[in-house]
């Protein structure tokens, strides 16, 4: 986040695991902003938001692990019978795994993208009147060190505020 330290002093942060039950939090954090059966009814929106797509992302993810499955069973017949070479093999292989590469980012970002909209029209409605604001820290994204997504309701406490599609505050 960009933002000076001054515009955010005290927040909530629980990892955002939607396929489990919502944790507890603590609203003493913020004053009592918020309570534990607010953020309650908030986590489950958010789950309901995507559940279709993450439902539906299942079900085609282990469909496409079912046709690379016979795919590569395919194609080693193909190769025990010398009717198609190694190296169509290997292009062959080589463009199925980019194709569901591609597939699974465009899928995950359109899920993300769902419940950044979903929050950012909860901060708009209900969140900015309490000086409250939700977003989703996805901190570090390294293939070395990758970290779960987590779920943060922060206190803001500078007036002017313009959001993004991100849900970032700009100054």
């Amino acid at each position: 986040m960009n933002q000076p330290q001054s515009s955010q002093s005290r927040k909530i942060s629980v990892p955002l695991r939607l396929d489990r039950d919502p944790p507890q939090i603590d609203p003493k954090a913020l004053d009592d902003k918020v309570t534990q059966e607010e953020f309650t009814e908030f986590w489950m929106q958010l789950r309901e938001t995507t559940a279709k797509q993450v439902r539906l992302g299942r079900i085609v993810r282990i469909l496409n692990l079912i046709m690379l499955f016979i795919l590569v069973l395919c194609l080693m017949w193909a190769a025990f019978q010398h009717r198609v070479s190694g190296l169509a093999i290997i292009l062959i292989l080589g463009g199925y795994l980019v194709m569901y590469g591609t597939f699974t980012y465009l899928w995950d970002r359109r899920i993300s993208n769902q419940r950044a909209s979903f929050i950012r029209k909860q901060n708009n409605s209900v969140w900015h009147q309490r000086s409250l604001r939700w977003h989703i820290d996805n901190g570090l994204q390294s293939m070395r060190f990758p970290r779960s997504p987590y779920l943060v309701l922060s206190e803001v406490t500078d007036p002017v505020m313009d959001l993004s599609d991100t849900g970032n505050i700009k100054n």
